[in-house]
């Protein structure tokens, strides 16, 4: 089993009857003994005792790592629909969007292993994916501003989960809602690029700014992973022409 990255979730302010199962399920991460952890969590989780964030990320932390640490792709694949179980039934809807979008982050990454590891993507299982990745794009803005590296990072996860699936789903429903999700915020994102300039009331100011520069560079990224109507730096149409996909 190959080195991971330590993860310390935050428990000060759990109750003293509780605090065991939660260093026992940090130590089972801290040892990499994924499934003991996962173990914990998920008899916490039918007790119906609270699931807050830290837990709920050693749990999902544990099932990426017990994906990729799988033997074969067929124990991937199993280990990635229990992992997506688990994120079906604690993925709570009501939850701050914050929390959500964690949440909603590691459903993609779930989806991902299982397209990564199946023997072929089925349509179901694409269309599974561009959901995902669209509402995750989308609980996104309530939380960061288009012009944000964590906005544009879930629309690049966009824009490739539409070019993987564009010979599987093209004709759905589904596809052509996340296409046009895709233009809209590609568009969107232009312009709140330009607003944030005006913000800072210089245009200098946004060439040292070190998340701006590296914003900027995504967004280039994004335009020419999946290229739309060209736009201009404000985010509107500078042609009706259609820029052909490389």
């Amino acid at each position: 089993m190959g080195d991971h990255p330590q993860f310390r979730a935050d428990f000060s302010h759990w109750s003293s009857s509780d605090l065991p199962c939660f260093a026992s399920a940090q130590l089972a991460f801290d040892t990499q003994i994924y499934s003991r952890c996962v173990q914990i969590v998920e008899k916490m989780e039918k007790e119906e005792r609270p699931l807050e964030r830290g837990l709920l990320l050693l749990a999902h932390r544990s099932y990426s790592h017990m994906v990729e640490d799988s033997e074969n792709d067929a124990d991937a694949v199993k280990m990635a629909h229990y992992w997506m179980a688990f994120i079906e039934r604690t993925l709570d809807p009501h939850s701050l969007p914050l929390q959500r979008l964690e949440t909603m982050d590691h459903r993609c990454e779930a989806i991902e292993a299982l397209a990564a590891f199946t023997e072929k993507v089925t349509e179901e299982l694409a269309i599974k994916r561009i959901i995902a990745t669209m509402e995750c794009y989308k609980v996104s803005l309530l939380v960061f501003r288009p012009f944000d590296l964590n906005s544009l990072r879930r629309l690049q996860r966009l824009a490739t989960v539409l070019n993987d699936s564009e010979t599987i789903a093209k004709e759905t429903a589904e596809f052509m809602e996340a296409d046009q999700l895709y233009c809209s915020a590609v568009r969107k994102s232009w312009k709140d690029r330009s607003n944030y300039e005006e913000e800072t009331n210089t245009e200098r100011r946004i060439k040292t700014d070190t998340d701006a520069v590296v914003a900027t560079e995504i967004m280039g990224e994004i335009q020419s992973l999946r290229p739309i109507v060209n736009v201009s730096r404000n985010g509107s149409i500078e042609s009706d022409d259609i820029v052909e996909k490389i």
